[in-house]
Parts: C-alpha cells; sequence; structure tokens
C-alpha cells in the first residue's frame, strides 16, 4: 500500500458519507414538511442523527489521519537513526585525511558507497562539500520531510474538522495527483535512500 493511502481513501469516505447523509436529511426533511402539520420533533431527531454521524465519521477520519502519519513519521525515523556500516569511520577519516585529493570518481564512489545508510551518506557529503567538492546535489534533510508532514497532516485533519460539504479542497484531493501524493513520493524517495536531490 503506498504512503498516506489509508488517509487519501478516509478523505473519500468521509466525504462521500456525509455528503450522503446530508443529502438524505433534506429529502426526509421535506418529505416531514409536506405531510405532517408539525414534524418538529421528527426534524429535530433526525438532525440529532445526522451530527452524530457527522462526529463519529470526523472521528474515525481523525484518527485514520493521525495514525498513517505517525507510522510514515516513525519509517523516517528509522532511517535516520540507523547505525551506519563498520567500516564508515575508518572510511571517513580516509576522506578527511584526503581532503582536496579526493577526485570527482572517488567522490562519487564514496556517496554510492553509503547510499543506503542516510546518516553516513550525508555525512561523507558534508565533508567532501566542506573539502571544496563540488557535489550537483544536496542532501534531503529529514527536518524539510518532518515540516511538510506536518503542513500536510494539518492540512487534512482541518479540512476533515471544518467539512460542511464538497469544496474545492475536497476535489482536489480526491484527484490522483494533489499536495498529499507529492508528499507520498517524497517521503518515499527518502525510505528507498534517495537522499540526494539535485540542486535547484
Amino acid at each position: 500500500m503506498a504512503l498516506f493511502e489509508k488517509s487519501l481513501q478516509a478523505v473519500a469516505t468521509l466525504d462521500s458519507v456525509l455528503t450522503t447523509a446530508n443529502e438524505t436529511f433534506k429529502t426526509e426533511q421535506k418529505k416531514l414538511l409536506a405531510t405532517l402539520k408539525d414534524p418538529t420533533k421528527q426534524i429535530g431527531e433526525m438532525r440529532q442523527a445526522l451530527t452524530e454521524t457527522e462526529a463519529e465519521q470526523k472521528r474515525i477520519f481523525r484518527e485514520t489521519v493521525q495514525a498513517e502519519f505517525a507510522a510514515v513519521r516513525d519509517k523516517v525515523n528509522a532511517v535516520v537513526t540507523a547505525a551506519p556500516p563498520a567500516d564508515f569511520q575508518a572510511t571517513l577519516e580516509a576522506i578527511k585525511a584526503n581532503g582536496k585529493n579526493i577526485t570527482d570518481y572517488e567522490a562519487a564512489a564514496f556517496l554510492e558507497k553509503y547510499r543506503s545508510n542516510y546518516f553516513a551518506f550525508r555525512t561523507v557529503h558534508e565533508v567532501l562539500t566542506a573539502a571544496g567538492k563540488k557535489l550537483d546535489s544536496f542532501v534531503m534533510k529529514p527536518d524539510r520531510i518532518a515540516a511538510e508532514m506536518d503542513q500536510g497532516e494539518q492540512m487534512l485533519l482541518n479540512w476533515g474538522r471544518e467539512w460542511k460539504g464538497s469544496n474545492y479542497l475536497g476535489a482536489l484531493l480526491q484527484h490522483h495527483t494533489n499536495p498529499i501524493t507529492s508528499l507520498a513520493a517524497m517521503c518515499q524517495d527518502f525510505l528507498d535512500g534517495r537522499y540526494s536531490v539535485e540542486e535547484e
């Protein structure tokens, strides 16, 4: 299952269930108004049921989004905190000792060697940059991912909490490319070891 797929499914479910519930309420209310002299009690009961449905669906939505975002954060943290390989310290000292004498080929080879470990890759990248190597990429830091995730999660939670009917953001979130699928791609790249991003 793709990252944040549950959250996007929850968007579609919340929008569909609450739209249907509100349309049903309006239809039934019209019928009652047309057939009963004083349908206040029945309409009040229906409105209460609608309010309870909305509250329950919004709770399910909120919990789904929060759980999925927490799970992805855990995956990112696992990548960030993974221990570097046993030979890393010795290799790092050798790179530092050679400094500016490291060739472009060697720099690329060292970066490739540590591509499967975020901390080692980032450290080698920084040491090579400090030694004057002009690298054509920068390291995607987890701080940026964390900030983007916070923003994405808050956007979803706000949309769910404030749902009053289908709107532009709801439609956008249900489109096959949206801010959450873009966030998922960024996170997946990081989890897959694609830590370097070409200079912007």
